[in-house]
């Protein structure tokens, strides 16, 4: 260790700390831990040389039922300025802390094992970052293109009703002379395409001002603007719906959890949700935009392929992920989201890449579309 580094850490900088069992070391994460507790106060009637309080603290600790943590840490007395100074001992009583945790967080964060740990940590923060990752991405894809889809369509919905090739014909019957609500509506292709298929009322929500307006104008040259409208939010003079369509967009969904309740809220009585969204984050190409080759979304950090896409043509700058329109949705998590939510599956389907039977352990890795009708909870 450089003299630099330890004058940093005497200095208090770099506090060091030494645990009495390996279960007591630093919690780095996120969750609550004794690290944040505060420390016992010394007592000032008489001097204490930091071996009396540890013995002290121990001892009460031994009498009150708690457990204690041995910390060592720099001295802090201005004689020894400049210069390595002696550790005092004092010790820590680990008392239970209660840390609120919100219903969201309690949904997203379930218990898990220091392996499943390890991998939620690393499918988050990559194994690439930095300049040198940002550089690669740029190596490979410099605009932003894929070479699989030029005008943005995955080649299976290519001169084809998506709404029919998801969830059938007789989709057309569920929504004949009923108000259809289409969440995530894009620049409005499936709302025109409810609107002329017998839909009574069609009511596209889309946050991108971009395709509010792309939206609105097709709509208008259909000659569809008396039974469409393209809005950001749902307005109480829209007549409330009796099917809601949500098309390859729960994976953008900033808040999902969020999005069933509004769907909930605004649903009529006895009304369903017809939802499909892919590929889900652990397919090869589960990263969208970021995925330039399989899985090199979980092969890069967040920061750099972040980093990358603000430097594409036509793309703003973003901070994380979920700003750049992914929020990580895998098939797990989105049955967490639905099974906490005031919905219920009445129909599930992960289609399968290739329509193969896969090993069930490998459904995140091999399922493509999620799809599903959703009815209120019973």
């Amino acid at each position: 260790m450089s003299r630099t580094w330890r004058q940093k850490c005497w200095s208090g900088k770099l506090p060091i700390l030494h645990s009495v069992r390996r279960s007591d070391r630093p919690n780095l994460s996120n969750e609550p831990g004794d690290h944040d507790l505060p420390r016992v106060p010394p007592d000032p009637a008489r001097p204490s040389n930091g071996l009396d309080a540890r013995r002290e603290t121990c001892r009460a600790a031994k009498v009150s039922g708690l457990r204690v943590r041995v910390v060592r840490e720099p001295c802090r007395s201005p004689n020894w300025a400049g210069r390595v100074r002696p550790t005092q001992t004092q010790a820590r009583l680990l008392t239970p802390t209660v840390h609120p945790v919100s219903r969201l967080d309690a949904i997203l964060t379930p218990p898990q094992t220091s392996i499943a740990r390890r991998g939620k940590s690393f499918a988050m923060n990559g194994l690439i970052g930095g300049t040198l990752g940002v550089r690669l991405l740029t190596a490979v894809n410099s605009t932003g293109q894929l070479t699989s889809m030029p005008d943005g369509v995955p080649p299976a919905y290519q001169n084809t009703s998506k709404l029919e090739l998801l969830f059938g014909q007789q989709i057309w019957d569920e929504i004949r002379d009923k108000v259809v609500v289409d969440f995530g509506c894009g620049e409005g292709h499936q709302v025109i395409e409810l609107a002329e298929r017998g839909a009574r009322c069609v009511v596209g929500l889309e946050t991108n001002w971009g395709w509010i307006a792309s939206a609105t104008e097709r709509v208008a040259t259909a000659g569809l603007a008396g039974r469409c409208v393209i809005s950001e939010r749902w307005r109480p003079q829209d007549p409330p719906p009796d099917v809601i369509i949500s098309l390859d967009s729960f994976e953008h969904y900033q808040d999902p959890a969020g999005v069933l309740q509004e769907m909930h809220r605004i649903l009529t009585p006895g009304g369903i949700v017809r939802a499909a969204f892919g590929p889900p984050w652990f397919h090869p190409y589960g990263g969208h935009l970021f995925s330039v080759f399989p899985w090199a979304h979980l092969l890069f950090s967040e920061h750099a392929m972040v980093t990358w896409r603000s430097g594409l043509p036509g793309k703003g700058p973003a901070t994380s992920l979920l700003d750049a329109g992914i929020n990580r949705m895998s098939v797990e998590r989105f049955e967490r989201l639905v099974a906490t939510s005031p919905f219920q599956f009445r129909w599930f389907d992960a289609v399968p890449i290739w329509r193969r039977r896969w090993p069930a352990w490998s459904r995140e890795f091999t399922t493509s579309i999620v799809r599903c009708t959703l009815e209120t909870r019973r």
